[in-house]
């Protein structure tokens, strides 16, 4: 699994663990700063603190195309739900196809 990394104001909320951060301070800068359970020790007040954050951009996308691939089989061999075809007004085909791409790009 990825890790991706949220930034947080330390002014919303501070972290739970007491450990070592990349923090930027007020003019935007990274830095590395400790948390202590009660404050940040560093010699620039941070701002905003990043929290690490599982990613799991790729399962949804293995997924997503398992479905995709699925209804595609489907709809070859006639068991495709009328729901997801265009012509009957649905769009499950493209609508899983775009999900995909917006996962990829971001």
């Amino acid at each position: 699994m990825n890790t991706k990394y949220v930034k947080v104001s330390t002014a919303d909320r501070l972290p739970e663990e007491s450990k070592h951060y990349i923090t930027l301070n007020s003019q935007g800068q990274p830095q590395v700063s400790f948390y202590d359970n009660l404050e940040f020790v560093s010699y620039f007040k941070p701002v905003y603190w990043l929290e690490e954050k599982p990613d799991y951009d790729d399962e949804v996308i293995r997924v997503l195309q398992k479905c995709y691939d699925e209804l595609l089989l489907a709809a070859e061999k006639g068991n495709y739900p009328d729901s997801f075809l265009e012509e009957n007004g649905g769009s499950g085909l493209s609508e899983i196809s775009n999900l995909i791409t917006k996962i990829k790009e971001s």
